[in-house]
């Protein structure tokens, strides 16, 4: 994303003129962060919700995408020792290590969604299902 993002910051072409992707992108990121070239050959901070499509508009040269809610960390297999990690905060960090932070909301399945436990066991003690993400709260959000 962040390629369209500087792609569109830059922008000089008619709204019309612009794939359907980056409209999509230039509507969504509302009109507080958007600026269109006014008749006096200036940009302009955007002051409406409706687009005119003879119109350039692009992104605040200051705009920044918005944080994530929740943090996605992927669950992987470390083939040297068959143990389950997932990096956070720039370090590897063990499966069951998710729980000593206190932003951890869970682990994340494919299909059954989220559990307070790293591997789901069946009557045996060999895990059926292990996690696919461990996600976080973004405390950076606060």
């Amino acid at each position: 994303m962040n390629r369209l993002i500087e792609k569109l910051k830059k922008n000089e072409k008619p709204f019309g003129r612009l794939t359907m992707e980056e409209q999509e992108y230039l509507k969504a990121v509302g009109a507080e962060n958007r600026q269109f070239y006014d008749c006096n050959g200036r940009w302009v901070g955007d002051f409406t919700t409706s687009i005119m499509k003879n119109y350039s508009l692009r992104i605040k040269p200051d705009y920044k995408e918005p944080e994530p809610e929740i943090i996605e960390c992927k669950v992987k297999l470390d083939d040297d020792d068959d143990e389950l990690y997932f990096r956070y905060r720039d370090e590897e960090w063990g499966l069951e290590e998710a729980v000593i932070f206190p932003e951890f909301i869970g682990y994340k399945y494919s299909n059954t969604g989220l559990s307070a436990f790293p591997r789901r066991y069946d009557t045996s003690e060999t895990p059926t299902r292990i996690p696919t993400h461990v996600l976080f709260r973004n405390e950076a959000k606060k």
